[in-house]
C-alpha cells in the first residue's frame, strides 16, 4: 500500500518493495492518505482491504497457504483474527450496508451463510447465527441484540434521571436475560437485573429502578409495536 501524495517515503520505494515481493501480491493506491495514516478513514479502509484481502490466502485451519504455485517455498504464518470456520469471512472484512438514517438497514452478507450487515443510523454492526446454528458468530443473533437495547436503555434512562436529580450514581449495570426454559428465538419473558453503585439511599434505589421500567425500548417491548411489512 503506498499513497501518492506521501511525504515520508517516496513511490520509487513503494515499486522496490512491490517488485521484490513474491506471490501473490497486490499493489493499492491509499488516495490522499499520510504515511502514518492518521485519518481515522484511511486506518479502517487499509485494514478492512488487508483483512478482505489476505483471507482468500487462508486454509481452513488458520494458516496462510504457501507463497505462489506448488514448489514456490512459501511460508505459513499466524492466522489473522476471524471466525474458526471453515472458509469464514472475517468481520474485519468490512460492513457492507449502506449508511442508512432514521431507522435500520440491514444487508445479507454475500460471503456468510446468515450475517447480515447493518446501518443503524449509520453506524456500522452485524448480525450472524452461532456457529452452532450453522453461522459464523460474526456477531450476535437478533434476538440478543433486542435484550442488549432493553440493558443499555434502562442504564441510559437511569444515568439520565439520576444526573437531572444530582444524585451521586458511580456506576450502574443491568442485566437482561430470557426466563429460564423459553425460545431462544421466540422470547415472551424477560429477566432484568439491576446493581446501583453510589451514595444514594434506598428511596432513590427503588425510583431508578421504576425510572429503568419506564425507559422508551421497554415500553415500546412490554407494549407491543404494530409492525406493516411491505414490499418495497
Amino acid at each position: 500500500m503506498h499513497a501518492p501524495h506521501d511525504e515520508t517515503v517516496g513511490i520509487d520505494n513503494a515499486s522496490a518493495l512491490f517488485v521484490a515481493a513474491k506471490h501473490p501480491k497486490s499493489f493499492v493506491s491509499l488516495d490522499t492518505a499520510d504515511h502514518l495514516l492518521r485519518d481515522a478513514k484511511d486506518a479502517r479502509y487499509a485494514a478492512e482491504t488487508i483483512a478482505a484481502w489476505s483471507s482468500r490466502y487462508l486454509d481452513a485451519s488458520g494458516q496462510s497457504v504457501a507463497d505462489g504455485p506448488p514448489g514456490g517455498g512459501g511460508k505459513t504464518a499466524p492466522a489473522t483474527s476471524g471466525s474458526a470456520n471453515t472458509g469464514s469471512p472475517s468481520q474485519a472484512s468490512g460492513n457492507t450496508a449502506p449508511a442508512f438514517k432514521g431507522g435500520a438497514l440491514a444487508v445479507a452478507r454475500s460471503d456468510a451463510g446468515f450475517a447480515a450487515d447493518l446501518s443503524i443510523d449509520g453506524y456500522p454492526f452485524t448480525l450472524d447465527a452461532e456457529e452452532a446454528e450453522g453461522g459464523h458468530g460474526l456477531g450476535p443473533n437478533p434476538t440478543r441484540t433486542v435484550e442488549a437495547a432493553l440493558a443499555g436503555c434502562a442504564v441510559m434512562t437511569m444515568r439520565m434521571y439520576a444526573r437531572r436529580k444530582g444524585w451521586s450514581l458511580d456506576r450502574v449495570e443491568v442485566e437482561v436475560r430470557r426466563a429460564a426454559g423459553k425460545d431462544s428465538h421466540v422470547a415472551t419473558e424477560l429477566e432484568k437485573d439491576i446493581r446501583l453503585e453510589g451514595a444514594i439511599d434506598d428511596d432513590q434505589r427503588a425510583r431508578l429502578v421504576e425510572i429503568a421500567d419506564k425507559c422508551p425500548v421497554h415500553r415500546m417491548l412490554s407494549g407491543g409495536v404494530s409492525i406493516k411489512t411491505r414490499l418495497a
